[in-house]
């Protein structure tokens, strides 16, 4: 987006405002209780560690995102049950060109 609000393309693709968060597991519920699409993604960085990306949107080309590290299964199953509790739902991002 510009100075004046406008939508920016970059070579031709369009540019999603990502406004990342940083807070805690415990305050997602909170913040995000009254919007009803929202979604979380697992992200690996190595066997049993990595991130759950937290992506809540906010029209076509902005979006809120909380990025909440995991060390293990079990750290990884807890982050996921809390959302799971508040309503987020699991999301899986493909892209594929136009025909």
């Amino acid at each position: 987006m510009d100075h004046r609000g406008k939508r920016k393309q970059m070579g031709g693709e369009k540019v999603i405002k990502e406004r990342v968060l940083k807070v805690g597991l415990r305050d997602i519920a909170d913040l995000f209780d009254t919007i009803k699409w929202k979604f979380y993604e697992i992200e690996e960085t190595s066997e049993e560690e990595g991130f759950v990306k937290v992506e809540v949107p906010r029209g076509s080309n902005e979006s809120f995102v909380v990025e909440l590290p995991y060390k293990s299964a079990e750290s990884l199953r807890k982050i996921v049950d809390h959302l799971h509790g508040a309503g987020f739902i699991e999301q899986t991002i493909r892209t594929r060109c136009e025909y």
